[in-house]
């Protein structure tokens, strides 16, 4: 991948989640808890991007990409009917927490993510037939293009004596054995 955004972070990270949890009904970013909505199939993961700051200029990587630290909010949601829902709700979020730290998502212009807090999640006193834990993650991510991304093309090394140098002199380059 050439361009990193944080699209592209959202759909890696989903991905991931649903694919390490098959289980999970829901899996999905930016559903509105307090929506008008009559079901939510569960057990769900909601996904959102909390945060975006710059990462400072010792994050700095030499490729003119912008070193932004985001913040990850994951709200984990299961039923009151299910079975120890309470136990059943810390054993997931703590798998969760297992799985996400250190997950790069398959891509490269990210750092390790950093397990940050699991937590009780209020999220709304008219949803009582759920429960809820909120799960924060970081992860440094280089956005943008890599200036120093090319074709692929790995130069030639050459080398002439003075003064046959310059355009001049092309012909009386040499190739250097690697």
């Amino acid at each position: 991948m050439d361009e990193l955004t944080p699209t592209a972070m959202h759909d890696a990270v989903l991905a991931a989640i649903r694919a390490q949890f098959p289980d999970l009904a829901t899996v999905t970013d930016y559903r509105e808890l307090g929506e008008a909505q009559t079901e939510l199939p569960l057990p769900a993961v909601l996904v959102e991007m909390t945060d975006l700051e710059w990462g400072g200029i010792e994050a700095d990587d030499g490729t003119g990409r912008l070193a932004a630290d985001t913040v990850w909010d994951l709200t984990i949601v299961m039923g009151f009917r299910t079975e120890a829902v309470g136990r059943a709700l810390r054993d997931f979020a703590a798998a969760l927490a297992v799985f996400l730290h250190g997950n790069r998502w398959g891509l490269r212009s990210v750092e390790p993510a950093v397990f940050t807090v699991g937590e009780v999640h209020e999220f709304s006193p008219v949803l009582s037939n759920y429960q809820a834990w909120r799960i924060e993650f970081r992860q440094r991510a280089f956005l943008g293009s890599n200036v120093w991304a090319n074709d692929g093309t790995v130069p030639e090394a050459l080398f002439s004596w003075s003064p046959d140098i310059g355009l001049d002199h092309i012909a009386d380059y040499e190739g250097i054995d690697a």
